[in-house]
């Protein structure tokens, strides 16, 4: 069976010449985004080994090319801010190999609902299908994650998604990482003077869920 990787690499065009330099370039962006993760989360060595599992750059409709960052259930150790960061990182390297946003599908949006829906009793915060469509067309890194369990209904063999199956990393660093930590991340761009992340707010400002700017938990679970 062919590796994650190598799945996407044989159906994607190349971003630059040769695939040697494709791979090397994926491998050090994969590479960073673990380093980064590994001092935020300060020696808890399951995330960033096991919770980021690759990196890999996707063709838009547009013939534009983005960044692709695939996560894993161990990325939960890392902390909602610790997952959130991550896609930060992600962002910064992104912005250092001049490739452009993702343009997600409308099956790609639809696909992120029905998976959340399929493991909303596994989360702290189960986000609006508003909310999820916002990260969908906005996020600057194209947010794809391993598959576990059951397989989505709809939505399935999409030509930028390797499997059929729920992606439970993909789910953890939306819902408990980008919309729960919002505020947190918000402050880190901008220490950082970086545009493009003012969809954030969106998720701060949600009646019924901000207490102290911060977006409640449900204690549910």
């Amino acid at each position: 069976m062919l590796s994650y990787r190598s799945r996407f690499r044989s159906q994607s065009s190349l971003w630059t010449a040769g695939e040697d330099t494709q791979y090397l370039s994926e491998l050090a962006i994969y590479h960073g985004v673990c380093a980064g993760l590994a001092v935020l989360t300060e020696g808890i060595l399951v995330a960033p080994l096991e919770g980021v599992v690759s990196a890999r750059f996707i063709t838009n409709a547009n013939s534009s090319n983005s960044l692709a960052i695939s996560f894993a259930g161990p990325i939960r150790s890392a902390g909602g801010t610790g997952q959130a960061l991550s896609v930060l990182i992600g962002d910064i390297i992104r912005r250092g190999f001049k490739m452009a946003k993702p343009v997600m599908s409308v099956s790609e949006g639809e696909r992120y609902k029905e998976e959340v829906s399929a493991y909303a009793r596994g989360l702290q915060y189960r986000p609006s299908n508003p909310q999820l469509e916002i990260i969908a067309k906005k996020c600057p890194i194209y947010i794809d994650g391993e598959g576990v369990g059951k397989e989505v209904s709809g939505q399935r063999d999409l030509p930028r998604v390797p499997t059929n199956q729920v992606r439970e990393g993909a789910i953890l660093v939306m819902c408990e990482g980008l919309v729960l930590k919002a505020p947190k991340i918000l402050k880190y761009v901008k220490e950082l003077k970086l545009d493009g992340w003012d969809w954030l707010n969106e998720f701060i400002k949600e009646k019924g869920n901000v207490e102290n700017n911060e977006i409640k938990p449900n204690d549910k679970y």
